[in-house]
C-alpha cells in the first residue's frame, strides 16, 4: 500500500503552480489525461460520481482539500497535505483524499510511471540487460537516466520550467521515482530468492519456490550427459525452467546458460517429433542467439529413453513439453505483478459481482438457493477429515448421508461460497424475451477468489444447483424453482430457455487432475454424478464419444449429471489438432475465429454442446500463441451462452 508521504506528494503536485505559464495539475487536461483521471476532482459543477470515488461527497471533499492546499505557503504545503488529521477542519478531507488515492489514483500513477520507464528503456530490468552479474542499478544511475524524461511523461508540462524540471517539483518527482524503484526492487529480490534462495530482505514463512537455478543446473547436467534421456528428468527440467522463466529478466548472469538449457530441451522435443517451436530472446549478451541455436541442434540429436516409462506417463511428459514451448519466451514477472486496476470496469463503487448478496446471512442464501443447511443437492452430507477418503472409495466406512461417524465432519459451503453461487445464478438466468428489460444473460463469468477460498466448491455447487433446476423444470413442471431465480426476470437459462440436459466440461492443470477428481468425489455423494476423463488425442475423444460400447454411450445417467475432466495439456492438444492456431490472424482480433483444419475430426469437445464449461487456472492460457487460448475462445463462442 502506498505510504502517506507518497499520497501527500501527489496532492502537492496536483495543487501547485510550478511555472508562470501552466496551470496547476488538477486543472490541467494534459495532467489528468496522463493519470487517466479524465475529470478534475474539484470541479464545483460536478454531476454524478467520477470513477474511483464512493459518492459525490467524497468528490467535494477532495476538491476542497486541493483548493485549500493552494493557499498554504509553498514551503509548508507538502507537510500540510501529510498531516494525519491534526488539522481538525480538514481531517475528513484528508481521509477522503487518501481513500481515493489508494483505490484509484496510486494505480494510475504507477501505470504512467511504468509506461514511461518502459518506453524510454530506463526500467531497472531493461538497464540490467547484457550485464555479466546480477547487480541492481543504483538510485544514482537510474535517476540520471530517468529524471530528464520521467516528469513530463507522468505529470505533463505543469512540472516543467521550459526543457527542465521545475526546482520546486524536483523533490516530489524524486519521491515518486523512489516509490517506483522500491516496487521494482521487490521483483528483483523475488528473482534472487527464486534462483538462489537468497534475497536482500528475508521473508519468514514464504512458500515461494526457491534455489531453482542450482537444481536446474544439476538436472540439465544429467539430461545432457545421458546417452538416453530419462523422461522424468526431462519433465523436472521443464518444470524448473517454467518456474524460473518469469524471473529471468532480473538475472542476467545466468540468462545465456538458461537460454542454452531451454533450447537444448526444445531440440530434444523436436527430435522426438513434437510440434513445437520457440524464439530465442535477445538478452543483450554476445552470441546468445548462436549459442541457443547450437544447443538446440545438440538437443535434436539426443534420444529419450521411452522404454523406461509407462506410455501414459510418457504422453504427459510430451504434453508438458508441448505446452511449455507454446508459451511466449518473454513472460515477465514484472508484467504479471504490475497489471492495471480493473475495478473501474465493473462499477464506480468497485462492485465485482457479489455486493448485492453481502447483507444476506448464510441461512438466507441457503434458502434462496434451495440448499439444505448450506449443502447443495447431490452433495454428500459428510466429508472425511482425510481428503483421500470419500463415499466413493469407502461407501461402508460411515453413514455418509445419514448420521455420519468417526473421522468425518458435516459438509456445507461457507458464506462467501454461497454468495458466489448466488451471484453466478443471478447472472446466468435472465428474462425469456430478448426484448424485455430484464433480458441480460451473462455469457462468461470470472470466479477470482484468492487461493484457498474454495473456488472448486463453488463450481461444484453451481453444477449441483443447475441439476436441481433441471430436475424441477423437466420432472416437476417448473414448480418449486429456487427462490433466487423464481421470477419472470429469471425464467431463462442464459436466455436459451430451460436448463438443458447437457454434460459439463472442467479443464484443469495437468498437475491438479487427481486433486480435482478427489474433490469431486469428496463433495458429491457416491454415484450421484459420473466423472469421465477424456483421452489425450482427437481421435481418441471421437472414438470415446461415438463408440456404442464406450462408457460414455453405455451410461444411462442423464447428461447433466456427467462431468468430463480434461487436462490443460489435453485441451491444448485438442485445440491444436482442430484449429489452425499457428497462422497469423491478419488484421482480425487475436481472439477472432480460427480456421478448422481440413483433417479435423467431426466429433470432439469443440463440436459438442455443454451446460457448464469451467477452466481452472485460465491465466495459463493468457498468450495468443497458446493453443489453449484459442481453444477457450472457440468453446466459449460455440457454447453460445
Amino acid at each position: 500500500m502506498p505510504s502517506a508521504s507518497f499520497a501527500a506528494v501527489i496532492a502537492f503536485v496536483l495543487s501547485t503552480k510550478f511555472n508562470a505559464t501552466e496551470s496547476i495539475g488538477w486543472k490541467s487536461e494534459e495532467t489528468l489525461e496522463l493519470l487517466n483521471v479524465y475529470a478534475p476532482p474539484a470541479d464545483p459543477t460536478a454531476r454524478g460520481v467520477y470513477p474511483g470515488f464512493s459518492d459525490i461527497s467524497q468528490v467535494r471533499l477532495v476538491g476542497e482539500l486541493l483548493k485549500a492546499g493552494q493557499d498554504v505557503p509553498l514551503a509548508k504545503r507538502l507537510a500540510w497535505f501529510d498531516t494525519r488529521g491534526t488539522d481538525a477542519q480538514f481531517s475528513m478531507h484528508i481521509i477522503a483524499y487518501r481513500s481515493w488515492f489508494r483505490r484509484w489514483l496510486s494505480k494510475r500513477i504507477n501505470t504512467a510511471v511504468d509506461q514511461a520507464m518502459r518506453d524510454t528503456g530506463t526500467r531497472p530490468d531493461m538497464m540490467m540487460q547484457g550485464q555479466l552479474d546480477d547487480e541492481y542499478p543504483s538510485l544514482e544511475v537510474i535517476s540520471s537516466e530517468t529524471l530528464s524524461v520521467l516528469p513530463p511523461r507522468v505529470f505533463g508540462s505543469v512540472v516543467m520550467n521550459g526543457n527542465r524540471i521545475a526546482n520546486a517539483a524536483l523533490q516530489s518527482v524524486k519521491t515518486v521515482l523512489v516509490h517506483t524503484l522500491s516496487r521494482y526492487k521487490k521483483y528483483y529480490n523475488n528473482a534472487l530468492f527464486a534462483a538462489y534462495g537468497t534475497r536482500a530482505k528475508s521473508r519468514k514463512g514464504s512458500k515461494a519456490k526457491s534455489n531453482m537455478w542450482p537444481r536446474l543446473t544439476e538436472v540439465m547436467k544429467v539430461v545432457k550427459e545421458s546417452e538416453a534421456i530419462d523422461p522424468v528428468a526431462l519433465r523436472d527440467a521443464v518444470g524448473l525452467m517454467k518456474d524460473l522463466l518469469p524471473h529471468i529478466e532480473w538475472l542476467p548472469s545466468i540468462a545465456v546458460e538458461f537460454t542454452e538449457h531451454r533450447q537444448f530441451v526444445l531440440g530434444v522435443a523436436m527430435g522426438a517429433g513434437l510440434d513445437v517451436g520457440d524464439e530465442i530472446n535477445d538478452t543483450g549478451h554476445a552470441h546468445v542467439v548462436e549459442k541457443g541455436l547450437d544447443a538446440r541442434s545438440r538437443g535434436r540429436k539426443a534420444r529419450i529413453a521411452t522404454e523406461t516409462i509407462d506410455p501414459k506417463d510418457l504422453a504427459r511428459v510430451f504434453e508438458e513439453l508441448t505446452d511449455f514451448y507454446k508459451e511466449p519466451p518473454n513472460v515477465s514477472m514484472t508484467e504479471l505483478m504490475e497489471g492495471e486496476d480493473l475495478f473501474e470496469f465493473f462499477s464506480p463503487d468497485g462492485d465485482i459481482g457479489v455486493t448485492g448478496w453481502k447483507d444476506k446471512s448464510a441461512e438466507e442464501l441457503s434458502n434462496l438457493l434451495g440448499f439444505d443447511d448450506g449443502r447443495p443437492p447431490l452433495f454428500a452430507k459428510y466429508r472425511a477429515l482425510d481428503a483421500t477418503v470419500n463415499s466413493w472409495n469407502s461407501p461402508r466406512l460411515v453413514d455418509w448421508n445419514g448420521v455420519g461417524g468417526d473421522g468425518v465432519r458435516p459438509l456445507s459451503l461457507q458464506w462467501h461460497q454461497l454468495c458466489g453461487i448466488a451471484s453466478m445464478a443471478d447472472k446466468t438466468f435472465t428474462a425469456s424475451d430478448p426484448k424485455s428489460e430484464g433480458y441480460s444473460p451473462s455469457t462468461n463469468i470470472l470466479l477470482a477468489d484468492d487461493v484457498g477460498l474454495g473456488k472448486t466448491g463453488q463450481i461444484m455447487g453451481m453444477i449441483a444447483f443447475l441439476v436441481s433446476v433441471w430436475f424441477v423444470e423437466s420432472q416437476q413442471g417448473n414448480k418449486s424453482r429456487p427462490h433466487v431465480i423464481n421470477s419472470a426476470e429469471k425464467a431463462s437459462f442464459a436466455g436459451q430457455g430451460p436448463v438443458p440436459n447437457l454434460p459439463h466440461l472442467i479443464v484443469v492443470p495437468t498437475s491438479l487432475l487427481d486433486q480435482w477428481v478427489q474433490e469431486l468425489k469428496g463433495f458429491f455423494a457416491n454415484k450421484k454424478i459420473e466423472i469421465h476423463e477424456l483421452p489425450a488425442s482427437e481421435s481418441g475423444v471421437e472414438n470415446y464419444l461415438t463408440d456404442p460400447k464406450s462408457e460414455w454411450n453405455t451410461s444411462t445417467t442423464p447428461y447433466i449429471m456427467r462431468i468430463v475432466i480434461c487436462m490443460h495439456s489435453t485441451f491444448s492438444n485438442l485445440a491444436g489438432e482442430r484449429f489452425n492456431t499457428k497462422a497469423r490472424n491478419g488484421t482480425n482480433p487475436c481472439d477472432g475465429p480460427r480456421a478448422v483444419r481440413p483433417d479435423a475430426r467431426e466429433v470432439g469437445i469443440f463440436t459438442m454442446d455443454w451446460c457448464v464449461v469451467a477452466i481452472d487456472e485460465i491465466h495459463e492460457f493468457r498468450s495468443e500463441r497458446c493453443r489453449g487460448f484459442h481453444g477457450a475462445v472457440a468453446i466459449a463462442r460455440e457454447l453460445g451462452w
